[in-house]
């Protein structure tokens, strides 16, 4: 296999593991933003790995490697999703609340007022 592709896959896996550590970091400072800004870079970085095709041929300390840095990007994944979880239950219960005064100033006839 080209030792420049599996160079190339793995300098990949660290920029995508280390975006998810400051995705991470956004989230437990509630930055969604910035998470969410993060979350386009991290994108454009599993596009790159998926680009490369499949390193079916990686010897045994190369796929323990690439195995750390998905495991290390999988637990990141969940630990943000865990902290966001709450955020968008309130969101949810905002949004739900928002509707239910809406069709309520709307079958009261303040449909216009309820929504400023």
């Amino acid at each position: 296999m080209n030792t420049e592709r599996i160079d190339d896959m793995f300098r990949l896996y660290a920029q995508a593991s280390d975006v998810s550590e400051r995705m991470l970091a956004s989230a437990h400072e509630s930055d969604w933003d910035e998470v969410l800004r993060l979350g386009g870079q991290y994108q454009s970085l599993v596009d790159g790995i998926r680009a490369l095709g499949d390193m079916a041929a990686l010897d045994d300390a190369q796929r323990a490697r690439k195995y750390a840095l998905l495991l290390r990007l999988i637990e990141n994944d969940a630990q943000i999703r865990d902290l966001a979880v709450p955020s968008l239950q309130r969101l949810g219960a905002l949004i739900n609340t928002l509707r239910h005064q809406h069709v309520l100033g709307k079958a009261y006839g303040q449909g216009e007022a309820v929504l400023r």
